[in-house]
């Protein structure tokens, strides 16, 4: 353990996802004796969130029997006024909420107030006390910009955002809410907004995401041995706000590891700098990739190719923006060497090819396992 006085309880929810698992894998390798809470829906015995952990630590470099020492507590029960069932006796030096209801479906807009607003203000009252209460936001709560403006997302509640979707709606709410609640309550708050995260910068691991910029990497693989031309319907001119989850990881780690004195309410934005866009993104995958597939940028002109951009079209409008993003606050909170390294080709490269491997990487483990059991 590092210079502390004794074991930390550290809390958080999403531990069985993607961003949740290796975040959790990247606290639990830097404080492995602190005390570790993991809140889960639909995980009855924890199993579920430790194999998520234990593979994120292996990712990490770390022993993933650390995964066998974490508590899961099943995720409060939600009461009929919309707060959440106390957890007696639990106190959280630190409070990381990850998890989150996304959709982009009109229709489910109360469901995302409820669950991403009105329940994570709620969630910091089921303890018996909270240090600092982290809340995992989205650049998405700034919309899409415009092309002929150029336009700055400032590190603080915004005053005026575009509504794109019920998810990025209910996320605006929920940081005033959760504003104001740490303003009454004196529990300090971080609130970060990390743009779409995505593979590790060197393995180009990213668990089983399949949402987002990884739902355009999904059915590219399908036909990167076809001789096509396969269209997606986003402007290629737009960014794409990124930031690799081990760069996502750091960042929090650098974030709660400060030893000066943090502000009472902060928000940052966690990407990575020198974006790249859709058109650099998808040009770069075409040439790693190696196959016949070409891709375009456009509705599509061959029935599955236009039925795709048609049942994508809500994710299609959000991956993109105009925007820049401030990031002025967090350099002073951590300095220039702090922020988040620069996107770039090799960095991506190693995402595609990861993700292109996937399954070859599945059926090795998938053997190894068989034969390790032959051996038994």
């Amino acid at each position: 353990m590092t210079a502390q006085t004794r074991v930390r309880t550290i809390v958080l929810t999403g531990a069985s996802g993607f961003i949740g698992s290796a975040l959790a894998a990247k606290l639990i390798a830097a404080e492995p004796d602190d005390h570790y809470v993991m809140l889960s829906r639909h995980d009855a015995d924890g199993a579920k969130t430790r194999e998520a952990i234990a593979s994120a630590l292996r990712q990490e470099g770390a022993d993933p029997v650390l995964a066998d020492a974490i508590a899961v507590v099943p995720y409060p029960e939600t009461l009929p006024g919309g707060g959440l069932r106390k957890l007696e006796g639990l106190h959280a030096d630190e409070l990381w909420h990850v998890a989150a209801h996304m959709s982009y479906e009109p229709a489910e807009l109360p469901q995302s107030i409820q669950v991403n607003a009105v329940e994570s203000a709620a969630l910091q009252h089921v303890f018996e006390s909270v240090g600092r209460y982290y809340y995992i936001s989205t650049t998405g709560v700034a919309g899409l910009g415009h092309a002929d403006v150029d336009g700055v997302v400032p590190e603080q509640l915004l005053v005026n955002y575009e509504a794109v979707n019920p998810y990025t709606v209910s996320k605006v709410l929920a940081e005033y809410m959760l504003w104001k609640q740490s303003e009454q309550t004196g529990v300090p708050l971080t609130i970060l907004r990390p743009g779409s995260v995505i593979g590790h910068s060197v393995t180009g691991w990213a668990g089983r995401s399949r949402y987002g910029y990884y739902s355009y990497l999904h059915v590219l693989k399908k036909f990167i041995r076809k001789s096509i031309t396969f269209e997606l319907d986003v402007d290629p001119h737009r960014t794409f706000p990124v930031i690799h989850i081990d760069h996502f990881t750091s960042l929090c780690d650098r974030l709660r590891s400060r030893t000066a004195a943090m502000p009472d309410q902060e928000i940052y934005h966690a990407i990575n700098q020198n974006l790249m866009t859709a058109a650099q993104h998808f040009q770069l995958f075409e040439q790693v990739s190696g196959g016949a597939l070409r891709i375009g940028f456009g509705p599509g002109t061959i029935g599955f190719n236009i039925t795709y951009n048609k049942m994508n079209a809500d994710n299609n409008r959000f991956m993109g923006v105009y925007w820049t993003y401030a990031m002025d606050r967090l350099a002073e909170q951590l300095g220039e060497d702090g922020l988040p390294p620069a996107l770039s080709g090799q960095s991506l490269t190693a995402v595609f090819q990861g993700y292109l491997n996937e399954g070859a990487q599945a059926a090795e483990a998938a053997a190894a396992r068989e034969a390790q059991g032959a051996d038994v």
